[in-house]
């Protein structure tokens, strides 16, 4: 089986080659940074979806958004959300692809929420991890970890508020099993 993986930033289409009439999609929607600044919170991770089995046509287009990373507190922030579908918006059945939440942008005090699970499309779906609170008055907290196809990303560590010591960044989801990674048809994000 063979697997294409977009991580160009933006929107994009593909070809469905001739004989494919089934795509198993999956996305994992653009991190989030900090506000910058002396110290802050680090940014959320990005959520994943998958959709386990997409109809397609051969030599039909499908549309394809991979999410810039977040630089807002907005919660589903457009251009940071990853996704693929037959028709060229947000898909709103997993019959026809998946959309993955993007993380938040941490403040100047709190770190920004990890994407969320509640705000995906797609059949099996993980939240990204929180960013860490900032410490004292030069600590950052580190950013979430990007969920993956199984489980959810990591809470990013909060910064020490009597030493001069920001947070970890939080683990992403564990490497996919070779197993899983033989059958995907499509991954961007």
């Amino acid at each position: 089986m063979t697997v294409v993986v977009f991580t160009t930033t933006g929107s994009q289409t593909w070809t469905v080659p001739a004989g494919v009439t089934s795509i198993q999609v999956e996305a994992i929607g653009g991190g989030a940074g900090s506000t910058g600044g002396i110290s802050s919170g680090g940014g959320g991770g990005g959520a994943y979806a998958e959709a386990a089995s997409v109809t397609v046509t051969p030599g039909a287009t499908y549309y394809i958004h991979v999410g810039v990373a977040n630089t807002t507190t907005t919660l589903g922030s457009a251009n940071s959300l990853s996704w693929g579908n037959t028709t060229n918006v947000k898909p709103t059945s997993s019959t026809t692809g998946a959309s993955a939440d993007c993380g938040v942008q941490g403040t100047t005090t709190t770190g920004g929420q990890g994407g969320l699970t509640l705000r995906c499309i797609g059949d099996t779906t993980y939240s990204g991890g929180n960013g860490g609170n900032k410490g004292g008055t030069s600590n950052y907290g580190g950013g979430g970890g990007s969920a993956g196809p199984i489980g959810a990303g990591q809470a990013g560590g909060s910064g020490n508020g009597t030493l001069t010591i920001s947070g970890g960044g939080g683990g992403g989801s564990e490497q996919r099993q070779a197993t899983r990674h033989c059958r995907r048809m499509l991954r961007f994000g």
